[in-house]
């Protein structure tokens, strides 16, 4: 997809610093990981190209500001005042921390269903689109199927 709405750039960073929210609820900040530092990278690059370049910032406006520079490779903040660049540098970690707070919300609202997920990904290493919809909305898991055996299973006859 080429275009995204202020809505789309927003869920998008949200599900970007998903993981490194979810190290900080089920393990606590003082256990977190570099494990996140792609998808952080990719969080402010997102956000600096929506706010510099796209023009989504209410706070920033529409100049563009990360413009184009010498073989195609892009300046920090090229055509920038510092005051600008310190808005925008503002602006990048509003949105992040927005971000942060929103994904924070959403997983610690269904932490239960994101540690099944998690165990069922422990169990099976992988899980398709469907079975996910299953474990999200409802559904029996593998783990609980067997725990479901296991409970009811008649004993043997000695």
């Amino acid at each position: 997809k080429v275009s995204m709405t202020l809505a789309e750039v927003r869920a998008n960073l949200s599900i970007a610093l998903a993981g490194r929210c979810a190290e900080e609820i089920f393990f606590g900040a003082d256990k977190i990981t570099t494990g996140a530092e792609s998808d952080i990278a990719m969080a402010t690059r997102l956000a600096r190209y929506s706010i510099t370049t796209a023009g989504l910032s209410k706070k920033v406006g529409l100049p563009a500001i990360n413009q184009v520079g010498t073989f195609g490779v892009r300046g920090a903040l090229e055509n920038a005042s510092e005051k600008t660049a310190e808005l925008v540098d503002a602006e990048i970690r509003a949105w992040l921390d927005a971000a942060h707070m929103d994904a924070t919300k959403h997983l610690t609202k269904n932490k239960k269903t994101v540690e099944k997920l998690a165990n069922e990904l422990l169990t099976r290493e992988t899980l398709t689109g469907a079975e996910i919809r299953d474990i999200v909305f409802g559904g029996k898991t593998k783990s609980d199927k067997k725990k479901n055996v296991r409970k009811n299973a008649k004993p043997k006859k000695q």
